[in-house]
């Protein structure tokens, strides 16, 4: 079996599961992770990973762009335990049925459903438009099978 390699993730005051505001979503090539807010993350939205090799910068209190450079084997050991810590939950991609993405409006927030094979869904909202592109482009660089974008 393959290695779990961290793909990359995002932390956002602006995605919230029920109660809990300032969500994060964070993919490895087996499975997604769902954390509460990660320590440090006060403000704007946080993106790691291994898509297009370009550094995010900083502007503000948003880091943007796309996901950073490759990790080493040891980087993505590291990034897989400390999500670990603060996980709220994951899915392992086998067990994906869907994973639905819809688009934050003007007047309606935005979401991301994962359906599961067997068991209840997990939804969080999102209400920003940047996090509702960089969680199309990492979904598409774990399961692009089982996802659905409604713009």
């Amino acid at each position: 079996m393959e290695e779990e390699q961290y793909i990359g993730g995002m932390t956002s005051a602006n995605m919230k599961k029920g109660l809990i505001s300032g969500y994060g979503i964070y993919a490895t090539n087996r499975r997604i992770i769902g954390t509460k807010k990660r320590k440090g993350v006060l403000k704007g939205f946080l993106v790691a990973g291994v898509l297009g090799g370009k550094a995010g910068t900083v502007k503000g209190d948003i880091l943007r762009g796309a996901f950073a450079q490759a990790f080493t084997k040891d980087e993505s050991a590291k990034q897989i335990q400390d999500l670990e810590k603060n996980k709220d939950f994951d899915i392992y991609k086998e067990n994906i049925a869907q994973i639905e993405i819809k688009k934050p409006g003007a007047m309606h927030g935005g979401h991301i459903k994962v359906k599961p094979k067997q068991g209840k869904q997990i939804e969080i909202s999102m209400r920003g438009r940047e996090e509702f592109g960089h969680m199309v482009d990492l979904m598409k660089a774990f399961f692009p099978e089982a996802l659905e974008v409604e713009e």
